[in-house]
């Protein structure tokens, strides 16, 4: 596969990454914890204050519902980020490994701190490296300091860190200023994750659809590398791309907050409802379509079986947003691309407007999962008359919106979900 020629003054990626695992990775002397802030799920975080494992979206009381979710939309952030580190003195490479320097504060919807150390010796010269990740929000930021002993100054010294995306081949990076990253997948299931860089004596490294990210540093000040994770439906990837663009300049003042997932609205389209009286008893069913999605190599849910039915998954609804005594149910359709919303029940309240309803997967096994949120906005077919009936006017839709993993869908076609 062609690859986008590297910036001048970055170094080889096949030869910097055959040096640098050429020795075991710091991440086989560490423990490690998973660790959850609101929306993500942060697996393999180590006590070395330098590698995450993997990050994958659980929203939680989703559109106020009170319903959390072990999987959201996008996942398989990383594949050990950071995994590699390496020094160089005078032309000659070194890897080295971290391990922990302070007992480890695992803090789920705080802050979560780790620090580690790593000893590189030349022999005449030696560089201690002390690193420090913290996690909160959506966020982590990595702090390297450095401390030079013997003959040679910390100017001498380049350090290299890598980290690995679980984007894999398809990671696309587009460089933000000076010091600025946004990385992502292609097919619209993987996170989008903005990097910034601190500091003037350090730059990324990377090449066009390859996973991995290197840092380059000089040693002569402290390298400070803040990340932000977004969440996303698939129908929004080129506006959560964008949006992070705009967002990552200001990445280390924002550090800990919670960024909110993107929605959209054109992923798939239904029927309009017949409004009723207040006092009427309705049982209406509207068939929902899927909408093409060619970024995702197909149809979103003929290719991926959203709508999909059996013994063990089903698919869930609760009204959000709409009249008292309105209740919604979903069943099959026709194939795996669409389904049936039932609205039924005897209302209290006049059925008219925008009707926000959540869909979701229910996932029965040793316990019960809830997967995958999906916002419905219902639009009503015409205007509810004076006298109770209703007018019915071509037009209306509804609004299908996708929230919050694109990968996990993906993800549960790739490997089996377990209780």
């Amino acid at each position: 596969m062609t690859r986008v020629r590297r910036a001048p003054g970055t170094v080889a990626a096949a030869a910097l990454i055959a040096a640098l695992i050429a020795v075991p990775a710091g991440a086989a002397y560490a423990a490690s914890q998973v660790v959850t802030t609101p929306g993500w799920v942060w697996e393999e975080v180590e006590d070395n204050g330098f590698t995450i494992g993997e990050v994958f979206s659980a929203p939680r009381n989703v559109l106020g519902t009170g319903l959390d979710f072990e999987y959201g939309w996008t996942g398989d952030a990383f594949d050990g980020f950071f995994s590699d580190a390496e020094v160089e003195l005078g032309g000659v490479p070194q890897s080295t490994t971290f391990t922990e320097a302070d007992p480890p504060q695992w803090v789920n919807d705080g802050r979560t701190n780790t620090v580690g150390v790593a000893n590189v010796d030349f022999g005449a010269s030696q560089l201690r490296i002390v690193a420090e990740l913290e996690i909160e929000g959506s966020f982590a930021r990595w702090t390297f300091t450095y401390e030079a002993f013997g003959d040679a100054p910390l100017s001498d010294y380049e350090v290299r860190y890598l980290g690995n995306l679980g984007s894999d081949s398809e990671s696309t990076f587009v460089p933000v200023g000076t010091d600025g990253l946004v990385s992502h997948g292609l097919a619209g299931d993987d996170p989008i994750i903005g990097y910034q860089l601190g500091g003037t004596a350090r730059v990324f490294s990377f090449a066009q659809l390859d996973e991995d990210l290197i840092v380059l540093a000089a040693a002569t000040e402290s390298t400070v590398l803040t990340l932000a994770i977004q969440d996303y439906d698939p129908c929004q990837q080129s506006n959560a791309i964008a949006a992070m663009q705009a967002r990552v300049p200001t990445l280390a003042a924002a550090f800990g907050t919670d960024l909110p997932m993107l929605l959209s609205n054109d992923c798939a389209t239904a029927e309009p409802y017949t409004p009723a009286a207040a006092g009427a008893t309705i049982n209406q069913s509207l068939l929902v379509s899927a909408s093409d999605f060619s970024a995702l190599d197909g149809d979103l849910f003929s290719d991926w079986g959203y709508f999909y039915f059996d013994s063990d998954e089903t698919i869930e609804a609760v009204v959000v947003d709409g009249p008292a005594g309105l209740t919604v149910d979903v069943t099959p359709g026709a194939d795996e691309s669409e389904a049936n919303l039932i609205l039924s029940g005897t209302l209290t309240e006049a059925l008219t407007g925008p009707v926000t309803i959540l869909l979701y997967w229910q996932f029965v096994g040793n316990d019960i999962e809830f997967l995958y949120p999906l916002q419905l906005v219902l639009q009503p077919s015409g205007e509810l008359a004076a006298t109770g009936a209703t007018e019915v006017t071509a037009g209306g839709a509804l609004a299908l919106v996708l929230l919050g993993s694109g990968a996990m869908l993906l993800i549960a076609r790739r490997r089996s979900i377990t209780a």
